[in-house]
């Protein structure tokens, strides 16, 4: 997917209320993978038709504006992350988008698709860091081979971390201000009232991520928001998100 397709696409299906049929197919349209994709999912057999879908408006007026939405969100962020070398952080990201889309329903933290989401790009400043020269990177590595955290590597390194770097790029990508405030605390919530935060914390803890010191301030903070115990962390996870279900079958 080309990279300013993908821009296109963040910057103008993050608000669900802006999003119609036709809007979402002309946009899909302008990338070949991205239509292709699109059209695979709806041909699924996750939507089990009879006939197969053969054109961008069928196959999203089948799967449905939102998760249409969502599909191309997911399928745009998941090229940025197409080398080899971020498939890891990929697949990291996808897991903590599905914890984050199996929080309680009943603490009205955020809608399912608006967790998900926000999952998918909390590590988005590290596309950042992997940008930057072969002698900061090898320096990265090495510092985190000899067991220094990420975050603390990142701002020794570059005078910032990639939750800043992060929530910089999703303000440019104009995401909403409560996306942006999660992603830049998402690693110390307890200096933010963000919800967003403390989801994104609990998920990267219960992940074992080890991109940051363990602290019992952060871990405490983000369970009394969520309205959580620890033992009902391992609780969240696994509940296979239709969202996730929808990625891969695209």
């Amino acid at each position: 997917i080309n990279a300013s397709v993908a821009r296109d696409v963040f910057r103008c299906v993050r608000n669900k209320h802006d999003c119609e049929i036709e809007f979402l197919a002309e946009l899909a349209g302008r990338d070949a993978v991205l239509a292709g994709k699109v059209i695979q999912a709806a041909n699924s057999a996750r939507y089990s038709r009879r006939a197969p879908v053969r054109s961008i408006l069928g196959a999203i007026a089948y799967i449905g504006p939102d998760d249409a939405r969502m599909l191309l969100m997911a399928l745009a962020l998941q090229q940025l992350f197409a080398s080899a070398k971020l498939t890891r952080l990929w697949r990291h990201s996808v897991r903590v988008a599905d914890y984050c889309e199996g929080l309680p329903r009943d603490k009205n933290l955020m809608e399912p698709d608006e967790a998900f989401l926000l999952g998918l790009v909390h590590d988005v400043g590290r596309l950042a860091i992997h940008a930057q020269s072969r002698a900061a990177l090898d320096a990265h590595a090495c510092l985190c081979e000899h067991g220094c955290p990420v975050v603390q590597v990142e701002q020794l390194l570059f005078g910032e971390d990639h939750a800043e770097i992060g929530a910089r790029i999703l303000a440019v990508w104009e995401f909403p201000a409560e996306f942006v405030e999660a992603i830049r605390h998402h690693h110390r919530p307890a200096d933010s009232g963000s919800s967003g935060a403390a989801a994104l914390y609990a998920a990267e803890f219960w992940s074992e991520a080890d991109e940051e010191l363990p602290s019992a301030r952060h871990l405490t903070c983000a369970l009394k928001r969520m309205g959580c115990q620890m033992d009902s962390l391992a609780k969240i996870e696994g509940a296979d998100s239709p969202f996730l279900k929808l990625i891969r079958v695209a």
